[in-house]
């Protein structure tokens, strides 16, 4: 009887009866399933009161269980097959034990399957066959025997399907309240040559105010990567999302595709938008004219009467739209560390950086050396591999030499077959200088390449300060001034734009320099951390005394002042011309009569920069809130020191600033939302291909290309607001 009893079949295993020596009775025990260690209870063969009062003392909500199905069950010796589990480790008499299974819309049964993907699929990146793994359900078993596991064709066709749906819906309510998005975009290659385009998007987080970076897409990407064929699946992508009319930045490598991908997508010349718009005018002529309506010059009335700095303005408000490609900072940057080792590869330098990688990759290969390395530096250092396409890994690769190993221990392990990879004292001097000119490089990659801090504010001033470095680095040091002299010459090139803006270099008619964009510099002044300081540190110019270079960077502040300025009004006209759009459309909405326009919508907005000028000529505007007067205010507060809200050492100090001041400086406020959101480097949408490689590691190489592209959304959105 007692192995059959209810108590024992609900909440024991291993029963077991014992004849006792020198004893007439005998006694059974069993094996608590709910004890954390294992734990025996014993009792005279034929009752279960122990039983029962362990169950009652130690595990009252499973006592409570059994004294329910016990009332359930009018004959417990008489039990139905659905109150079995599964096959049981014990050898009882029955081999079964009876557990009542959650049912599947049971609210504990979709917590724990919710959680097994969220936590464990996803957020581990564990496989999915886990699910039918023997030893991972007997955990589970463990953990909460009514718990039914899940099937893994269940896992894949349902649960993380209707987890991606759910979040890209969420996705799509977050992007539909933003105004402007920055997006970063490349292609990846798996394990097993299948491609894939990444998009990841870059906005302000409604519920905290803060920068997120979420990831679009990661989808299969068939066919040759032309320029076209990646515009036309990029285009997919925004318009399935809804931003098309939103997209104001794209950030990218300089591969010869992207250029031309999004020379397509994102044309930068406002001349051939220019052209465009004189192209839809003649053909709303030419439609005007096969109607037989006569077409009049009426509307350009509205363009007498400006000034060149009012209908600069009004153009600059109607390009305001216009979507611009910018290139990956951090690439570039490495592309001008790049051109200067390439310069002196036939020199000392190239001789050391030779002679680090021999070291670093006989470190890996032979075993008689790593045990002569480890023990004379010990078992926790070594020497990183330089790899061409990771930043910084050739800096790395000589810092960690340098820095971490000693050059007489390192060379008393170096004789005999090794002797390749010693180090001469020149060379080791030659090794620490080329590290101190890198250094400055390294660091500034770093900075560039997060995506929850403001980045796109740093370009400016480190690429001045580079400057700065390479100039001082010129007369100190001894051994690689060519290397220097390259990397000057490099950095210049590569980013022109920014020396030709703070006039210390000529500008060159014929060509576009690269990073000329003028968010960089709009970007630098709006945050307050850089605000215009860079100006007294690093412009400088050839040739000029103190009093001159004072006067040429007072000049340059001037330039950056009237830039922010006539950028602030021309987002302000616009943002009046969206809240006019808004009321149109909602008196429209609530039943009032739609009185059709006579004029297009850029006249509209001339219109309306008429009214505001005349306003302010009257007296009816107020000048004490206009764009000019908050530059000043703000160039007074921060040079002042009024900004001291114990935010300067915060990573999202920039943001704190602006919704602090928000009031204070409306259209200022409206500028810096829109440019500080923009990511300096296509940084993010790598870091989304490293958990890709961590997903698609070698023994899942079979994953589905449709599987994958969910797990990777919901992974790198895992923090998302809307995933939670």
């Amino acid at each position: 009887m007692s192995a059959t009893s209810a108590v024992i079949l609900f909440g024991y295993t291993d029963h077991k009866v014992m004849d006792m020596p020198n004893c007439k009775t005998k006694k059974h025990m069993a094996k608590c399933k709910f004890c954390y260690k294992t734990k025996f209870i014993s009792e005279t063969l034929g009752t279960t009161t122990g039983f029962t009062k362990h169950l009652q003392r130690s595990h009252k909500d499973r006592y409570d269980e059994y004294k329910k199905g016990k009332t359930s069950i009018s004959q417990p010796q008489q039990l139905t097959l659905s109150c079995f589990a599964r096959p049981s480790s014990s050898t009882d008499s029955l081999g079964l034990q009876p557990v009542q299974f959650y049912s599947v819309n049971h609210p504990r049964q979709k917590a724990i399957s919710e959680a097994m993907i969220k936590h464990l699929i996803v957020g581990c990146s564990m496989p999915i066959s886990l699910v039918e793994n023997e030893h991972f359900r007997d955990f589970l078993s463990v953990c909460d025997p009514r718990y039914r596991a899940m099937a893994r064709s269940t896992v894949t066709q349902k649960k993380i399907p209707s987890m991606f749906d759910t979040g890209k819906e969420e996705l799509k309510k977050l992007l539909a309240d933003q105004d402007f998005v920055s997006l970063t975009t490349d292609i990846w290659s798996d394990r097993t040559m299948r491609s894939f385009l990444g998009v990841t998007a870059h906005v302000i987080d409604p519920h905290d105010q803060q920068l997120k970076s979420v990831l679009l897409t990661c989808q299969r990407f068939l066919g040759s990567h032309t320029g076209q064929r990646i515009s036309d699946t990029f285009e997919e992508v925004i318009q399935d999302f809804g931003i098309s009319n939103k997209v104001k930045y794209i950030i990218t490598d300089n591969a010869s595709n992207m250029l031309k991908a999004f020379n397509v997508c994102f044309p930068r010349d406002h001349a051939g938008l220019q052209q465009d718009g004189e192209a839809a005018q003649a053909a709303v002529e030419s439609d005007n004219e096969d109607d037989g309506e006569e077409v009049t010059d009426e509307d350009n009335v509205l363009w007498e009467g400006l000034d060149d700095h009012e209908e600069q303005v009004v153009q600059e408000a109607l390009c305001i739209n216009s979507n611009k490609r910018l290139s990956c900072f951090a690439h570039t940057l490495q592309l001008a560390v790049g051109d200067g080792l390439k310069a002196t590869s036939n020199s000392g330098v190239g001789s050391i950086i030779h002679k680090a990688h021999r070291l670093s990759s006989i470190l890996h290969k032979s075993t008689i050396f790593k045990e002569k390395f480890e023990v004379a530096f010990g078992t926790n250092r070594s020497v990183p591999a330089a790899n061409a396409t990771r930043w910084n890994s050739t800096y790395t690769q000589l810092s960690s030499i340098t820095t971490n190993l000693d050059l007489k221990k390192l060379n008393e392990i170096c004789v005999g077959d090794f002797k390749a990879v010693s180090f001469l004292q020149r060379e080791w001097t030659l090794m620490e200088e080329v590290c101190s000119v890198l250094q400055p490089f390294a660091e500034a990659t770093n900075l560039t390449q997060g995506d929850k801090v403001v980045t796109i504010s740093t370009v400016v001033p480190t690429v001045l300060d580079l400057h700065t470095h390479l100039q001082v680095m010129a007369q100190s040091v001894r051994h690689c001034r060519s290397l220097v002299s390259e990397l000057k010459k490099s950095l210049v090139k590569r980013f022109k734009g920014v020396f030709v803006a703070c006039n210390m270099v000529e500008s060159d008619a014929a060509h576009e320099e690269p990073y000329s964009d003028k968010l960089y510099l709009m970007a630098a002044v709006l945050d307050p951390n850089y605000f215009m300081h860079w100006v007294d540190t690093d412009v400088t110019a050839a040739d000029k005394d103190a009093a001159s270079l004072e006067l040429h960077r007072e000049s340059v502040k001037d330039m950056l002042q009237d830039l922010v300025v006539f950028e602030a009004e021309s987002a302000e006209t616009l943002h009046q011309h969206n809240q006019a759009e808004g009321s149109a459309s909602d008196g429209a909405s609530s039943g009032e009569e739609e009185i059709p326009a006579k004029v297009p919508c850029t006249n509209r907005l001339v219109a309306k920069y008429r009214a505001h000028r005349n306003r302010n000529r009257s007296g009816e505007g107020n000048s004490t809130g206009t764009a000019r007067a908050q530059m000043k205010k703000y160039i007074e507060d921060l040079e002042g020191g009024e900004w001291d809200l114990g935010l300067e050492d915060s990573a999202d100090s920039a943001f704190k600033f602006w919704n602090t001041n928000a009031t204070k400086y409306p259209s200022l406020y409206r500028l810096a939302m829109r440019i500080l959101t923009v990511p300096a480097t296509s940084a993010p949408v790598e870091r989304i291909f490293s958990r890709g490689g961590i997903i698609l590691r070698p023994h899942r190489a079979r994953l589905s290309a449709n599987i994958f592209e969910k797990l990777m959304f919901l992974k790198c959105n895992e923090n998302a607001s809307f995933l939670k």
